[in-house]
């Protein structure tokens, strides 16, 4: 009889604490939501390892329905998307669920739009079309264009006169080209490549950049990108045209290297070697530790009878610390994540 009593007082404390927990995951979901305005990440991460789709969903709703829902909302968003950012969620099931999560909260923010004033509204209409490009970015850095496309869907809805989120549509684009064909950085691809299926998804990533531009004719990271698939089919004249206007304008190191590196390949396809030579260098002193920038300038070196140069660039590629090896064109091909939103977005919300 005893041990009866006990079985069954241990099963009614199992029941209440389960009740327990399920009454209290909206505050669990809420605080770890504080956690991470306070820049707690590990905590926040902490609390909601596990959880499902249909948990988070169960706690939306009572936090959408809270004082400044909109501000909580916005912190909730980010704190999923920086769980697969900070890489605290590393399997591709586990990033897929908590960015659509944040893709949810983030569409939830257009409600909120109508009932505050103007500044507001503008900020929070500012934070929604920075998370997406944010968004899609993950998932291009995980060479996973399909999925970014679904959130530049979503986003271009919202936003159609967005020059970004303009541009990352011909960034999906560009990223299926490569992923049909490989060797587009070939003069001979290039020349045999007349209505391949990569050729089409070059010239809808043009036509993106060229709507991008329109839009925002300052966007030089737009500007560089048209200028690749301008020379990508053999449209020499007016990709130089756009690559130079690009390294002009160009409002950061970055995207004036990649103007650079383009420009020397152009130079190369143009057989002007000297040309293309200053270009990889102008390339190379702004990312002295960039590979690709390194090894086109030992190739135009060499193609110039300046073997000494040739090789003495090449040893300069392992002789770095380990510290600096970024490579724009890294990112470029591959897919990076936006870093500048990414800031902008946390700065936002912590």
């Amino acid at each position: 009889m005893l041990r009866a009593c006990i079985a069954a007082l241990a099963l009614t404390a199992g029941v209440a604490l389960v009740a327990a927990q399920t009454q209290t995951r909206p505050d669990v979901y809420a605080a770890a939501v504080a956690r991470y305005q306070h820049g707690d990440l590990d905590g926040a991460a902490r609390a909601v390892a596990g959880w499902r789709s249909a948990d988070f969903r169960d706690v939306l709703g009572r936090l959408a329905a809270s004082p400044d829902a909109w501000k909580q909302l916005e912190a909730a968003a980010m704190l999923h998307t920086d769980l697969v950012v900070q890489e605290r969620e590393v399997e591709d099931a586990r990033i897929a669920l908590h960015i659509g999560v944040a893709d949810a909260i983030v569409g939830r923010l257009t409600a909120f739009r109508t009932t505050v004033d103007s500044d507001t509204r503008d900020g929070i209409a500012a934070f929604q079309e920075r998370w997406y490009e944010l968004g899609a970015s993950v998932f291009l850095a995980m060479t996973a264009p399909e999925q970014a496309d679904v959130l530049l869907g979503h986003g271009l809805r919202l936003f159609k006169r967005s020059a970004r989120l303009r541009m990352y549509a011909g960034i999906v684009e560009e990223m299926r080209a490569h992923i049909l064909d490989g060797n587009l950085h070939d003069p001979r691809v290039i020349a045999m490549m007349a209505g391949s299926a990569a050729r089409r998804r070059i010239v809808l990533a043009e036509h993106a950049y060229q709507d991008a531009l329109e839009i925002d004719p300052t966007l030089a990271e737009a500007r560089v990108r048209l200028g690749r698939m301008l020379s990508l089919r053999h449209e020499l004249k007016p990709a130089r045209r756009e690559l130079e206007a690009a390294e002009a304008a160009a409002p950061d190191p970055r995207t004036k290297h990649l103007a650079h590196l383009f420009l020397g390949a152009l130079s190369e396809v143009e057989q002007n070697l000297p040309a293309a030579r200053d270009h990889y260098a102008a390339a190379a002193q702004l990312f002295p530790r960039a590979q690709t920038a390194l090894v086109a300038l030992s190739y135009a070196f060499a193609l110039t009878g300046r073997e000494g140069e040739a090789r003495r660039v090449l040893a300069d590629i392992g002789s770095g610390d380990g510290d600096d090896l970024t490579d724009p064109f890294g990112d470029y091909l591959n897919g990076g994540i936006s870093h500048e939103s990414y800031r902008w977005l946390r700065a936002q919300v912590q």
